[in-house]
């Protein structure tokens, strides 16, 4: 049975963000979501730092590539699992 360090409940900007951060600090994380976030949904988001004149989807597109970034290299293969409706990011 593989254990993880931390779970996070929620896939969007907040628990993308716990992610990456757990994983920058070498935990293993555990990320469950629906799939669902408002984010997603907006046509376009402009009071991001860094970014403006974006979409909802393209800014979490982002965060998920960040993610994945920071999972790569991992020793453990499941450091970061169970994004967005049990598609998995493994690093």
């Amino acid at each position: 049975m593989n254990t993880v360090d931390i779970i996070i409940i929620g896939a969007g900007p907040a628990g993308l963000s716990a992610a990456v951060n757990a994983l920058s600090r070498g935990k293993t994380v555990r990320i469950f979501s629906n799939g669902d976030n408002f984010l997603s949904k907006a046509e376009q988001v402009d009071n991001h730092l860094g970014f403006y004149h974006v979409s909802g989807k393209e800014l979490m597109d982002t965060f998920r590539e960040h993610a994945q970034a920071e999972s790569n290299g991992r020793s453990d293969p499941a450091c970061l699992t169970g994004l967005l409706s049990s598609a998995a990011i493994s690093g």
